[in-house]
């Protein structure tokens, strides 16, 4: 920059693939206020509780080649990834993973008021924004997603942990820019389960470049009303076969 001598320059360089790891259950963690750069979290424990994350910058996450296969690839993506239960990450920032930025799988889980933007810079098909394999209730509310290479937010239910009477929540997200390298995309994506009859309300939802909110084949039990979509393929695709409540969109 500004003509200067690249050999006098500072140059930042990953250094290890995760800065906070275990095996072992964590209870009643707090980070606040931290940085992490081309790094990552991993905490698989599924005993894991009440780990909180608040007003975090998560940049450059994972840093991986380009996938060699969709095998290989999951194997070695390395997002945020959480485990537990009573996991959240409110006014957080995700930016510049290579592949996904976060994984959160468990019950009781929050994401508010965070911003995703430029992940998933290979586009990679089995990489999103954010990541959800919820068995149990989930908010993912007031958050922004732009510039993500592929998919924003997907959300796969593990069904056989996860009680018919939770009632999750995705609203007042404002979600654009979204599929940036790759058509096969969605804004919101809900593949082939029962989402429990899941809110997915009042967000904004445009400039996708695929389909801005989209049910995949054999999926049921969606409550899909008060969005707004726009400037995209497709605004609503719903694949499924039956519950749906899909109204005031």
């Amino acid at each position: 920059p500004d003509g200067s001598d690249p050999n006098e320059a500072e140059v930042m360089v990953k250094h290890r693939d995760f800065v906070i790891t275990g095996d072992e259950a964590l209870s009643h963690v707090t980070i606040e206020g931290v940085d992490f750069f081309a790094t990552s979290v991993h905490l698989p424990d599924v005993g894991n509780r009440n780990i909180s994350f608040s007003d975090v910058q998560f940049t450059y996450i994972g840093e991986e080649l380009l996938y060699i296969d969709r095998k290989y690839g999951r194997a070695i993506d390395k997002p945020i990834w959480v485990n537990g239960s009573r996991i959240s990450f409110e006014e957080c920032l995700f930016a510049g993973a290579r592949n996904s930025a976060l994984k959160v799988t468990g019950s009781d889980v929050t994401v508010h008021n965070c911003v995703f933007m430029e992940n998933n810079r290979h586009a990679h098909f089995e990489s999103r924004a954010l990541l959800l394999e919820p068995e149990g209730n989930y908010r993912v509310t007031r958050n922004t997603f732009f510039n993500n290479g592929s998919d924003e937010i997907f959300i796969s239910p593990v069904l056989d942990k996860m009680a018919e009477a939770v009632r999750p929540e995705v609203g007042y997200n404002h979600i654009l820019n979204g599929g940036l390298y790759n058509t096969d995309c969605s804004g919101v994506y809900m593949p082939t389960k029962s989402q429990r009859f899941a809110a997915v309300h009042h967000n904004w939802i445009h400039n996708i470049n695929g389909v801005a909110m989209r049910m995949d084949l054999a999926g049921m039990e969606l409550n899909l009303h008060h969005n707004v979509f726009w400037e995209s393929q497709k605004a609503i695709s719903i694949e499924g076969y039956r519950d749906f409540n899909i109204y005031n969109n």
